[in-house]
């Protein structure tokens, strides 16, 4: 199979569908992992001495689907008792993506346990490594949708300055023929209101999703604890992906009103343009990853913070 359609090892594996990677235990309670990891940003370098990975894997007689994975951490190198590196650790890249863009960041395929010498550590408890790694992954996903709410709020202002200063054509059904800014044109105000629709809304959704995570972690008790948690569990894999499309959204409506200027190099917006197609492909297929992270965090009294998130 073609290696591009091979997904083993691919962060939408996490779930029931699945995870290939295995853990031995051994007497000196390490662990010998046995699979692969692909997509894996900076997953082979020489910019540091020492690259730590986390895997998922699933150890012998774990329970089926996502409450049977653990979560280990694999050094590319063994550390010695004194602090020194030691010997290589039995992970090794097996290739490089062809990336659009992002050619500062190498994204690898990475092959665990070839020789069967792949010594890894448990992070936390067995059978705990979903929820162990979302400690990781919530703020990620989080700061994805950050980063598309910056690109979108550039590309809107740097959108809004243009229809302000472009002039061109006379007001629509109006007798005097003098040019007047594009801002004035009905159909480029619709454009620009789509933008700022879509850029405050994902602000709106990335600050109350900050927000429950303050307020839990000045809950009272327990109770608001818990309730603040479920809020964000939901709240997370949604903002993501409406940051992404949001973006996606905004930089496209950016670019049709500016006219033939939208394929330069030159204009402000251009980077903004080469940086919207990476949100809603980071880590997770838009609209696909939060609808399966739903299905995963709508049980018990989380279902009902669903209605509280409808209802603001």
């Amino acid at each position: 199979m073609d290696r591009h359609h091979d997904a083993d090892g691919a962060g939408s594996r996490i779930g029931p569908w699945g995870i290939n990677t295995t853990a031995v235990k051994h007497e000196d309670g390490t662990y010998r992992i046995t699979g692969s990891k692909v997509f894996i940003s900076s997953g082979e370098h020489d910019l540091v001495s020492n690259i730590i990975h986390f895997v998922l894997a699933r150890i012998e007689g774990a329970p089926p689907g996502s409450r049977g994975v653990s979560l280990f951490l694999v050094p590319k190198f063994l550390v010695n008792e004194d602090g020194s590196l030691g010997p290589r650790n039995d992970v090794v890249c097996t290739g490089i993506e062809e990336k659009m863009g992002l050619h500062g960041s190498p994204t690898c395929s990475l092959s665990m346990g070839s020789k069967g010498e792949c010594v890894g550590w448990l992070v936390g408890e067995e059978n705990r490594g979903l929820s162990q790694m979302f400690l990781m992954m919530n703020e990620e996903r989080l700061m994805v949708g950050v980063q598309a709410l910056s690109a979108a709020s550039a590309a809107y202002l740097d959108a809004l300055e243009f229809a302000r200063t472009r002039i061109q054509g006379p007001r629509l059904g109006s007798k005097d023929l003098t040019p007047v800014a594009i801002i004035e044109h009905p159909d480029v105000r619709r454009m620009l209101m789509t933008m700022k629709a879509y850029t405050e809304g994902m602000r709106s959704l990335i600050y109350f999703t900050a927000h429950n995570e303050d307020m839990k972690n000045f809950a009272e008790n327990d109770e608001e604890k818990e309730k603040c948690q479920n809020l964000i569990d939901i709240l997370i894999p949604w903002q993501r992906d409406m940051s992404a499309t949001g973006l996606s959204k905004s930089a496209t409506w950016g670019f049709r009103y500016s006219g033939g200027m939208d394929t330069s190099a030159n204009i402000p917006w251009s980077s903004v343009f080469g940086m919207f197609a990476l949100p809603p492909f980071m880590k997770e297929r838009t609209a696909y990853r939060p609808w399966t992270c739903w299905d995963e965090s709508l049980e018990g009294s989380r279902a009902g913070c669903l209605w509280i998130c409808l209802e603001r």
